[in-house]
């Protein structure tokens, strides 16, 4: 997974389809719609999966676990 801020042109992404994508522009968009952050619940892997327009851009049982390492670290730095 990589933050959406260091994605690069040509890079390749997964479309939802599992066929690899590349990434051929990166456009910086203010929109006036409302941004959502789901939580899902699941057996399997495909359940935690973040689609959009086609792509997926999410796993959120690995984005959950990595957070709750980076918060760990946080506080032994304290």
């Amino acid at each position: 997974m990589v933050a959406a801020k260091n994605l690069k042109e040509g890079q390749i992404l997964v479309s939802s389809d599992g066929k690899p994508v590349t990434l051929e522009r990166i456009e910086h968009r203010m929109i006036a719609e409302d941004v959502l952050n789901v939580l899902t619940a699941g057996d399997s892997g495909l359940s935690h999966m973040v689609f959009a327009e086609g792509l997926v851009v999410g796993y959120l049982a690995w984005q959950n676990s990595l957070q709750s390492e980076l918060n760990a670290v946080a506080i032994r730095n304290l």
